[in-house]
């Protein structure tokens, strides 16, 4: 049995600049802080600071990406200095800039609405509602596109000021990776292997994306270790990891994958479903992702 309908996949994989982009500037960026981490529930994130975008662009923020509907708050207290509302031709969608007494200003981006009663000029506190999570402009999943801009000039790398603040919200339960649970030793084992997502199309290299693998009818939620087999298509050589979505991960820290080859390379591993039931994936190059379920506890 396979379950397309309740598949939840989160991908971020365009998140435009609304300013100049700045690949060099780490002091400007230390020069910042945030009091308050943007997004108010269950989320992740990784590093894709530069990564390429279409049309020779670069990323220029962090993409923070939650379930559609999740609070953005903001970060600091400061005034509403622009916003705008999604049309047809936006990259961006809704979005708005919430502007600091210093004049650094920070973007929020893909909202799906803004808070009720929202306007240019307006100052808010740290913390205050200000919108919601979405996945308007040219967004494949909903997410937040971050930016911070030192006294209203380029953007630089946001992430490690929103890790200051707290980064997203985690459980209080072990996430950790379970290497040494021994598939043999599960209670409940899928003959055949349950496929849980089969790509369709490649998705972009050093996108973080995450894949619901428990918790609908037929694989129950546990917060214990499941046995899966991922395997991708590539076209060359690279890497990939995997990891319980809710820990901060990526290539260098999470659970390495097979070497990607040109062609299909096949991992079974045990891991511990992430927060809300989700496993999170990258890869450095364009791959699709076929995943299935062997086992669980």
């Amino acid at each position: 049995m396979r379950f397309w309908s309740r598949l939840v996949v989160a991908v971020a994989l365009i998140a435009p600049g609304v300013g100049a982009f700045d690949q060099s500037t780490p002091a400007n960026a230390a020069s910042v802080a945030v009091d308050v981490f943007p997004v108010a529930g269950p989320c992740f994130y990784v590093d894709t600071w530069g990564a390429a975008r279409g049309g020779g662009r670069r990323h220029e923020g962090v993409d923070i990406i939650a379930d559609e509907g999740t609070p953005l708050v903001a970060v600091v207290a400061g005034r509403i200095s622009k916003m705008v509302r999604a049309s047809r031709a936006s990259r961006a969608g809704n979005y708005f800039r919430l502007e600091a007494p210093s004049g650094t200003y920070f973007t929020y981006i893909h909202l799906s609405r803004f808070a009720p009663g929202l306007f240019v000029g307006q100052q808010v506190a740290a913390g205050q509602l200000l919108g919601f999570v979405g996945r308007t402009g040219n967004a494949s999943g909903p997410h937040l596109h971050f930016e911070a801009h030192p006294g209203g000039g380029a953007a630089v790398n946001p992430t490690a000021m929103v890790t200051a603040a707290g980064g997203c919200p985690r459980d209080s339960g072990d996430h950790k990776p379970a290497e040494r649970v021994s598939p043999s030793m599960m209670a409940n084992v899928f003959d055949p292997p349950t496929v849980l997502y089969r790509g369709s199309r490649r998705l972009r290299a050093n996108i973080a994306f995450s894949i619901k693998v428990v918790g609908f009818p037929g694989i129950p939620d546990t917060r214990d270790a499941i046995e899966l087999t991922v395997t991708l298509a590539a076209d060359g050589p690279g890497r990939a990891a995997i990891w319980p979505c809710g820990e901060q991960a990526g290539l260098g820290n999470g659970t390495a994958l097979a070497p990607l080859t040109a062609g299909s390379a096949a991992s079974r591993l045990v891991i511990k479903p992430g927060r809300n039931g989700r496993v999170c994936l990258i890869a450095d190059r364009r791959v699709t992702p076929h995943v299935a379920i062997n086992a669980m506890t």
